[in-house]
């Protein structure tokens, strides 16, 4: 998935998720620690196998449950700590749709053996064509029918965002209109 698909796709889960149990949209810290949970695992994998060639792959560490349980036991234990855990949980659905984003299409198609990401590195790693930057991976989109797909389920989830009131883009904007009264 590309990380549009990968924010949507997380927003969609989420957003029916805080409807069904509080009956009201999601809140602005909420979908700040969803987006950080939809995207975190490339951002820990495709720098450190493209860019800094540590990892053997860009599907490897932050997409393995090996590391992602920990991690969200961590959030939660430092969000104890400074007494807020209602959001981990936004972090998490985030962090979890995105491993299973990637997963639908190859599931989908009988390429069952891409579970392997889930456990590595006590799985053998899932190699992909080389892919040398973000640029190069940008350069290669065609206009397929899963891209076709990921793009109207973009355009879908942004109406439901629209519906919920835009949270975290509506305090943003309030923010500055805040700040820009302070200073006159």
């Amino acid at each position: 998935m590309w990380p549009w698909g990968h924010l949507a796709f997380g927003y969609l889960l989420y957003s029916l998720g805080v409807h069904a149990s509080r009956r009201s949209p999601p809140d602005s810290t909420g979908v700040l620690a969803l987006a950080i949970g939809t995207q975190l695992p490339d951002l820990i994998d495709k720098p450190l196998a493209w860019w800094v060639p540590i990892l053997p792959g860009g599907r490897t560490l932050g997409h393995s449950l090996v590391f992602a349980v920990p991690l969200v036991i961590a959030v939660v234990l430092v969000a104890r700590r400074f007494g807020s855990v209602s959001h981990v949980a936004a972090f998490a659905v985030g962090y979890a749709s995105h491993l299973a984003g990637d997963l639908l299409y190859p599931l989908a198609v009988g390429n069952y053996w891409e579970l392997n990401i889930l456990l590595w590195p006590i799985t053998p790693t899932v190699l992909y064509d080389t892919q040398p930057s973000v640029l190069w991976h940008l350069s290669t989109i065609k206009l397929t029918p899963v891209f076709v797909a990921e793009l109207a389920l973009g355009v879908f989830v942004v109406a439901i965002w629209v519906f919920d009131g835009m949270p975290l883009l509506r305090e943003t904007v309030e923010l500055f209109r805040r700040s820009n009264t302070s200073r006159k």
